[in-house]
């Protein structure tokens, strides 16, 4: 039996007429400049992301359509600002299965049960043993989760395993940076970066296959930032974690967005916090870049990343480099 292809972004032509089942990355319901409402739909397969409209609701379900993981797609590819979209004609939700389904889900470079297996062993060996008891306690009590969990909705990490790579390629920056700055206290720093993004467990409604749709109640009314406060409170407490030292890790977590306008009520007031935030935004930036390079022919501009202040990227060399042997 000839093996079945699963097409993805470079099949798809300007003009041509589709109809294959995506993924759903986002699903916005807009309003259009004539006062017609419309949807605003971000599709993605296990390597792409395409942005498309359905401009005539018609005989639409929206509120069916809404929570939908996957769809059939039927339209036709157009060029909009040199980049491909799609205008939809038809919307029905899609259960894949099998390679269908394989094809259509975004995995970290690393499998979840290996790259959470690294994590507790770094962490284990730090030298600060309440640090340490406290992330692995953490990670234990929330394992299951950890498995499949993005480290983010729509930006960075938005993969199957997204947070555990996250916090996996932050700690491998992390070591030879406690090298060279020796006021550092390591254990502080990597017990932040495990845990700085746990709130988002909370935060995000994800499925088993790393597709959030939406945000919780908890995480609408308060974020991950206060979310991860709250369970480092409640684990600490019970484990009896020394208080100087919780109170220095919560502040990493509330304050590694940087500053007030990117979510974080205090800057970086100790040195790991500064750290901190760097890797963090180092890695998330970094993550960004390669989806959108993976995206972009070479000799040619990406669309505009949002997550980068509207910048379109450059592909100028092609290069796939393969990740790292674990």
């Amino acid at each position: 039996m000839e093996e079945k292809k699963i097409p993805d972004y470079y099949t798809l032509v300007s003009g041509e007429h589709i109809e294959r089942v995506f993924a759903v990355r986002r699903f916005d319901e807009k309003t259009a400049k004539n006062g017609k409402p419309y949807l605003d739909i971000v599709f993605f397969d296990k390597h792409n992301e395409i942005s498309a409209k359905l401009w005539d609701l018609g005989e639409h379900d929206v509120n069916r359509l809404r929570d939908c993981l996957f769809m059939l797609v039927r339209g036709y590819v157009e060029t909009y600002n040199n980049h491909l979209q799609i205008r939809i004609e038809g919307l029905e939700e899609a259960k894949p299965a099998g390679e269908e389904l394989e094809g259509l889900i975004t995995l970290a470079p690393y499998p979840p049960d290996r790259m959470y297996a690294k994590i507790v062993e770094i962490i284990g060996a730090l030298p600060n043993e309440d640090l340490s008891r406290l992330v692995i306690a953490i990670y234990s009590d929330h394992e299951s989760e950890l498995m499949y969990y993005p480290a983010a909705k729509s930006y960075h990490h938005t993969t199957k395993g997204g947070l555990l790579h996250h916090v996996y390629t932050m700690l491998r920056c992390a070591s030879p940076l406690c090298s060279i700055y020796p006021l550092i206290d390591k254990s502080l720093l990597y017990a932040g970066i495990a845990l700085h993004d746990i709130g988002k467990l909370a935060e995000m409604e994800s499925s088993e296959y790393g597709i959030v749709k939406s945000y919780s109640v908890e995480g609408s009314l308060m974020g991950h930032l206060t979310s991860g406060l709250v369970l480092i409170d409640r684990y600490g407490e019970k484990l009896g974690i020394n208080q100087d030292k919780l109170l220095l890790l919560k502040h990493m977590v509330l304050s590694h967005h940087g500053n007030a306008s990117y979510g974080s009520p205090k800057p970086p007031m100790i040195i790991e916090a500064e750290m901190l935030h760097y890797l963090d935004v180092i890695d998330s930036r970094m993550n960004i870049f390669e989806r959108a390079l993976s995206q972009t022919k070479v000799g040619e501009f990406s669309a505009k990343e949002a997550a980068l202040d509207m910048r379109e990227i450059f592909n100028h060399s092609g290069n796939e480099g393969e990740p790292d042997a674990f």
